[in-house]
Formats: structure tokens, sequence, C-alpha cells
């Protein structure tokens, strides 16, 4: 395949997955190792692990890599297949402390790029470390940021904990947890249940567990004092809005601007209501209606009105042209 083609099957295929391409999705396009090998001599494509490429201007990260890793446990699928299908997606999840580092968790020194894999499997990279489990629907999400299936936050302090980290470093992820959102306690203790000794309790000590995590989480009673002070600071401002809303409000009355639209117009009975109540409706809400005096007249006649709202008297057709000529 000439260059220009295959830079162009390369660029398609990484557009569609974070700027990487794996070897086996280029050659099923009809891009050999050769042309492969070209690209990257070219500076086109740079190596990022084995089977693995990422195209010019793919700004190089930890979480990168991660992707790639991932990219490479099923090489010939796309991301959007794998993403997109549940049961593909849980087949691979980010977990461990590569979980924790991606969730912005606790203060854990990188060990490579940790996965939990439904099936026993082995890497030849060294950096690449695999714990066999059955996750269940709740363990796992999408990450929002990098599209990855990872751990959530509970299972993987959890995973954590099974993994022999010292309590210290347990309790900054769980306080991290709290204080982004990214876990209540209720998951954490569901999650931590039996796990009471990686916190320097008891085994089965399920209150002592209660009171180490509830700690981190303000309690029912406090956060309602917290919300009754953030409502009681912000009343005034809200007064104020209020106020200022009700002086910007339209002081118009609907009624008697729909009399002065229709007058002398020949409309059926009772339109002129009808009407008058569908603008006050849609259009200023409760503002007040004035009611308005029936404006219908038999067809064929038309009225005006002068100034003061009284009728103009009628005028005959002769004696209206001997006036005009008059003025002449």
């Amino acid at each position: 395949m000439k260059n220009a083609e295959a830079t162009e099957v390369v660029g398609e295929l990484a557009s569609q997955q974070w700027g990487l391409v794996t070897t086996a999705q280029a050659t099923a396009c009809g891009v050999d190792l050769q042309s492969l090998r070209r690209l990257v001599t070219r500076g086109v494509l740079t190596r990022v692990r084995h089977g693995v490429y990422a195209t010019t201007g793919t700004s190089p990260s930890a979480v990168l890599e991660v992707k790639a890793h991932w990219l490479a446990l099923r090489p010939e699928l796309m991301a959007a297949e794998r993403t997109g299908d549940p049961y593909l997606a849980a087949e691979a999840v980010v977990s461990h402390t590569t979980a924790a580092e991606m969730w912005g968790i606790g203060d854990l020194w990188p060990d490579g790029a940790h996965f939990t894999v439904r099936s026993r499997r082995r890497s030849r990279q060294s950096d690449v470390r695999f714990h066999r489990a059955d996750l269940g629907d709740d363990d796992w999400v999408l990450h929002p940021v990098s599209g990855l299936p990872v751990t959530t936050a509970a299972r993987t302090i959890a995973d954590l904990a099974d993994a022999g980290h010292e309590p210290g470093y347990l309790l900054d992820l769980v306080a991290d947890a709290a204080g982004t959102s990214l876990a209540e306690k209720r998951e954490l203790l569901e999650a931590l249940t039996g796990k009471e000794e990686a916190f320097d309790l008891p085994a089965g000590d399920a209150a002592g567990l209660e009171d180490v995590l509830g700690e981190h989480f303000p309690a029912p009673e406090l956060d309602g004092r917290m919300r009754a002070a953030i409502d009681e600071a912000v009343r005034p401002l809200r007064e104020q809005i209020d106020t200022l809303m009700r002086s910007l409000a339209p002081r118009v009355t609907v009624g008697e601007d729909v009399a002065k639209m229709v007058a002398g117009t020949a409309l059926p009975p009772g339109f002129t209501a009808a009407l008058q109540e569908k603008i006050a409706a849609g259009m200023w809400g409760n503002v007040p209606v004035l009611p308005v005096t029936d404006t219908t007249v038999p067809p064929g006649r038309v009225t005006s009105t002068d100034t003061t709202g009284k009728p103009r008297p009628q005028i005959p057709a002769g004696e209206a042209a001997r006036r005009r000529q008059h003025r002449k």
C-alpha cells in the first residue's frame, strides 16, 4: 500500500480511539507490516508499546499508556466495539492503583497498569498486572474523562484494602472519595464490610468501621444545619433579585390594549374576549386583564374612535366629498 493511502487509513482508525491504532486493526484494513514500519520511520506513527501506535500530534501521557495497554488486550476490536458492549467492556477493567489514579483519589505510588479480568491471563509487558475477579454491574463504570471501563471508587478502595495497603493510605482514599462525591458512605460500608482489619479494627467490627468512615462524611443533622445556614446566607440576595424582577415586570393592561387594537374591526361576537384571554395567559401570566366593551359591528359598517374613545358620527359619502373639495 502506498504511504499516502496507508497514512489516511491509520489516521481514520486512530481518530476514533484517542489517536491510537493497533497493528491488528491496521492490517485488517489493508495496511501491511512493511507499510506500518515506513510510517514509523517517516514519523507518521510512534510506537507506544508492542502492537500499538500513536499518530503524530497525540500527546503522550500516563493515561494514554493505559489506553494502549487496554487496546492491546483485544487488538482486533475497535475501542467503541468494546465499550459499547457491557459484556466486552467487563472483560478487562482498569482497577487498583491505576483506577485510584484515574479517579484522582489517594496518594499511592503508580506501579504499572492494573486490570481486573474475567479470565486468567498473562502479559509480556512487565508493567501490566492482571487481577482475576468477577465484577458485578455495580462494580465498574465507563470513566467520564478517559472513556475506559474502570472500577468504581468504592470497589477500588476495597481492592486496595485486599491488596494490603496501609490504613493511612486507605483512609486518604476514603477522604478523597467522600470529598469529591465519588462514593457515598453506604457504598463504602457495603464494599468494606469484612475488611475491618485493613483499618486496624477487630475482624467483624462493623460499628467501628462505620465510625471510621463516618469521620469523612457529615452527619445528617449537620448536613441539614449546613443547608439551613446556606439558605439564610443567600436569602437577602434572593429577595433583592425578586424585588428587581417585580420592578421589571410590564405594567400594562392587556384588555385595554386589545380593545384599541381591534377597535373598528368587524369581528365575530366574543372573539375579542377570547383573544384577550389567550394573550394574557400566554404572554403576561398573572397580569390583571381589564374588561372591554364589545367592539363588534354589523358587517359592512366601519367605525373609528377619536382620542377620547367616543365614536365619531358617520358622514354621508356626498357630504364627505363636499368637505374635501372645500378644504382644497
